[in-house]
């Protein structure tokens, strides 16, 4: 049940609900933050069986002195009381400044505590440095929520919503996946970066439902449904749709299909596949007309269904190119150290000029080369 106020006996009684859970054994230990509970009883106080009666609680928010920004204080007036229910054996941490909640606590099984000090500073500068410029996400461990300590790494969010309102509330521009999961249900443009601790174990799922744009993935493994001009660093790149933007250094595992007319670039990517046949390419959907740049790819790497409209334009280090049939109409160019096998319809072209100059996968003859001795 949310907070509430017993007027008649001036009994409050918190909300454990409304508190974070950052302890579950031996005992459950929560945190009653005090700024969020000074606003709860300033609500209560506004509503109306509460106007009659008498303030519960005077407030002083932080100072600065000398540079130094000293906590808020939060005193229990008039003669209320605080009765932390269930009376069961539990902790509950007083944070977010100064008060004397313990000293108005009806003693019962909880055990109330607080961190009183003549020189706290102020949470707000401690609660930045938490998050370390990064909203955590953990589908898995994580709670509801944007009452801090959530979206910390130490106490992830559990979903998208509230860590996009933990971003935008505190000015930061990171979230941190723990765990594996899908977004979905939000807007996000606004140019965030999606980053992991390790993307061999870390997959983020898209699902056509949200809209992902502007945005940066960073060191994860990524499918699904983007909504464009994202960029891609680092990452593992399994089959995603409509992507215009830019990868670099990424491993391919999959199909890439491109959005619409826009560009895509991909920068000193590799595909993931151990074999070269047409099972086992990076492949480009080129989704109709849109236009791609490769530079700098290693492996083998597929081009589909494009009918031309767009530029393609493909420099390989090293690696096989194959064109599929429902390549129909376009200019294709092809640089580079690699074979290239043509298997487009239409009026496609194929431009081979790959070192080896090799098409359908025929190696020219070798020439042998003849040094003459130094004079």
């Amino acid at each position: 049940m949310p907070t509430t106020v017993d007027w008649l006996n001036r009994i409050i009684y918190p909300d454990r609900a409304d508190m974070i859970q950052v302890q579950v054994t031996p005992i459950p230990i929560y945190q009653l933050n005090i700024d969020d509970f000074r606003l709860e009883l300033t609500e209560l106080l506004g509503d109306a069986p509460g106007m009659p009666f008498v303030d519960t609680h005077i407030y002083n928010p932080p100072v600065t002195v000398s540079g130094v920004t000293l906590a808020r204080v939060m005193e229990i007036i008039n003669s209320y009381t605080v009765t932390f229910l269930p009376d069961t054996p539990w902790a509950v941490d007083i944070t977010g400044g100064n008060s004397n909640i313990s000293d108005r606590t009806n003693p019962n099984n909880v055990s109330v505590r607080s961190a009183n000090s003549a020189g706290l500073q102020d949470s707000e500068s401690l609660q930045a440095a938490s998050f370390a410029g990064q909203v955590a996400i953990d589908i898995i461990n994580g709670v509801p929520g944007t009452t801090f300590p959530r979206g910390t790494r130490q106490t992830p969010v559990s979903n998208l919503a509230d860590a996009h309102t933990i971003a935008i509330e505190r000015g930061l521009g990171e979230f941190l996946i723990v765990n594996s999961m899908t977004l979905a249900t939000e807007t996000i443009t606004e140019g965030y970066t999606f980053t992991s601790d390790n993307l061999s174990v870390t997959t983020i799922t898209i699902d056509p439902s949200v809209d992902i744009a502007n945005a940066l993935f960073t060191d994860i493994t990524v499918q699904g449904t983007l909504d464009g001009n994202n960029i891609f660093r680092r990452c593992h790149m399994l089959n995603c749709d409509y992507i215009s933007g830019s990868l670099y250094n990424c491993g391919i595992e999959g199909t890439i299909t491109l959005g619409g007319a826009g560009q895509a670039s991909i920068i000193d990517c590799w595909s993931e596949f151990a074999g070269g046949g047409v099972g086992q390419l990076a492949t480009i959907n080129m989704g109709g007309m849109a236009s791609l740049v490769v530079r700098g790819f290693a492996g083998g790497l597929g081009l589909e269904n494009y009918a031309g409209g767009g530029n393609v334009s493909i420099d390989m280090n090293s690696g096989r190119v194959i064109v599929m049939p429902d390549v129909t109409a376009g200019d294709i160019y092809i640089r580079g150290v690699s074979s290239v096998e043509d298997l487009s319809t239409g009026t496609a072209t194929v431009y081979d000029q790959t070192i080896n100059n090799s098409i359908d996968g025929v190696a020219p003859a070798i020439i042998p080369q003849v040094w003459a001795a130094a004079p």
